[in-house]
């Protein structure tokens, strides 16, 4: 009888088997692990979060203003030992995109106001004021899309990870 054959007629696995399943077994715990290390490090890190909105007014020789609110789809957290540099809040751009531009000087200013924070220090939102004037015309009517980019440290919400990353 061949080694095979032996060791079917007998029911036992040989040592050799045992060592490649045990093998395989470790295997799969390692990718396992490399996988669930992966899938945490997509979930926190460095994050741009952009808004936009629509805006319209008529702007005047005088500043005019509105305040509105913005939520962050990730909070943001304060993460100074993870990353290089020591913000406690997230870096603001903006950016406005005009629908009909003016041909008077138009300025539009956008400004963190406040930001709305967690009992647990999360940063999940804030308040941006838009401000408009027109320094050169009596009145500029004007529409557009306010572009806002929010940067910093954040990580997603349990359960709220897309699927496939």
């Amino acid at each position: 009888m061949r080694p095979t054959q032996q060791r079917r007629a007998s029911g036992r696995a040989s040592v050799g088997q045992i060592g490649r399943a045990m093998a395989r077994i470790e295997m799969r715990a390692a990718q396992a692990q490399l996988k669930a290390a992966k899938r945490a490090a997509q979930q926190q890190g460095e994050y741009d979060q952009q808004v936009q909105f629509p805006i319209n007014g008529n702007a005047t020789a005088d500043w005019s203003f509105v305040d509105k609110q913005v939520k962050f789809r990730m909070p943001f957290i304060s993460a100074k030992q993870q990353r290089p540099v020591p913000f406690d809040t997230p870096h603001f751009t903006y950016g406005v995109v005009f629908d009909n531009p003016p041909k008077d000087m138009l300025v539009v200013v956008v400004a963190v106001v406040q930001w709305t924070v967690t009992r647990r220090g999360w940063t999940t939102g804030a308040t941006v004021r838009v401000a408009a004037q027109a320094p050169n015309a009596g009145k500029i009517p004007f529409s557009g899309t306010v572009h806002l980019t929010f940067s910093g440290y954040s990580a997603y919400a349990e359960n709220t990870h897309p699927q496939g990353s």
